[in-house]
């Protein structure tokens, strides 16, 4: 596990920095620094009612960036395989599934989803 101890904060660098460390293709840095500017300049909503109850107490702050994080272990019962699944993570399917991954990225890039809208969205649903 590799820790980039002199970023303490999640910001463009430290984003990049993950991107950088784990060997990201420059499609996905250039994206992932679109959906940085995106989010900063997508105003967190005033009047929606979902929000007035959400708490944001507990999420992380001035912690250290892994920028490679610990993996886990996944098994998918084969006729899901034999379907077409693909399950695992974004490191993996980098290297495994690099058209299908950037294919599905991009879609989600060019989404008209805000992030606080997508952050909204109940669990279930």
């Amino acid at each position: 596990m590799t820790i980039v101890s002199d970023t303490t904060r999640l910001d463009l660098a430290a984003i990049l920095a993950v991107s950088e460390a784990n060997d990201e293709p420059g499609w996905l840095r250039e994206l992932r620094r679109s959906w940085w500017q995106r989010a900063e300049a997508t105003p967190w909503p005033k009047d929606q009612e979902e929000w007035r109850r959400t708490s944001l107490d507990k999420l992380p702050r001035d912690v250290e960036l892994l920028t490679d994080p610990p993996r886990v272990e996944c098994r998918v019962d084969d006729e899901l395989l034999r379907a077409g699944v693909v399950f695992g993570d974004l490191r993996d399917a980098l290297h495994e599934h690099p058209d299908l991954v950037r294919r599905a990225l991009t879609e989600l890039a060019t989404s008209a989803v805000s992030a606080s809208d997508a952050l909204a969205q109940p669990a279930d649903g």
